[in-house]
């Protein structure tokens, strides 16, 4: 935009003035609610195509699902099942500690614990982790059941 004289008047700048003064003339703009426009504004230009304005409303179907209708069961979600199985291994890991705490304590002797149970000790982690797994999903997998079930799935 250049700046122009305060003498000098730029034709768009003219004919909008005019539109303006020209609804001032009116005593309504275009923004403000007039409950009964004008002739002029409520027919359109001649060479304007019809067009329809509203389309007709459809009463024949209802705008709510029928109670008969339930949607489909939603599948199960690989990344719920991970995360079960996160939480069972954290939760078999940890047991697996309680478990070598009081066993080492109570088989202590002289300070040396018997090689059988060495071996033992070392694989109950890794077992009582892959059991807090498979028990956690197949809770998990239970309670979905169950959850099914009541809810009309």
């Amino acid at each position: 935009m250049t700046y122009s004289p305060p003498g000098s008047r730029d034709p768009d700048e003219a004919r909008t003035d005019a539109a303006i003064r020209d609804l001032k003339v009116r005593g309504h703009w275009p923004q403000a609610s007039n409950p009964q426009p004008s002739a002029e504004h409520t027919r359109p230009p001649a060479h304007w195509p019809p067009v329809e304005t509203a389309t007709p409303h459809r009463t024949d179907r209802p705008s709510y699902p029928p109670a008969s209708m339930t949607p489909p069961p939603r599948p199960r979600s690989t990344w719920r099942s991970i995360g079960s199985g996160a939480l069972g291994l954290v939760g078999g890991v940890l047991l697996a500690l309680i478990v070598q705490d009081v066993l080492a304590t109570a088989f202590l002797r002289d300070g040396t614990i018997p090689l059988a149970l060495g071996v033992v000790l070392g694989f109950l982690v890794p077992a009582f982790g892959a059991l807090g797994v498979l028990t956690a999903i197949l809770i998990d997998n239970r309670n979905a059941k169950r959850r099914s079930k009541t809810s009309g799935r």
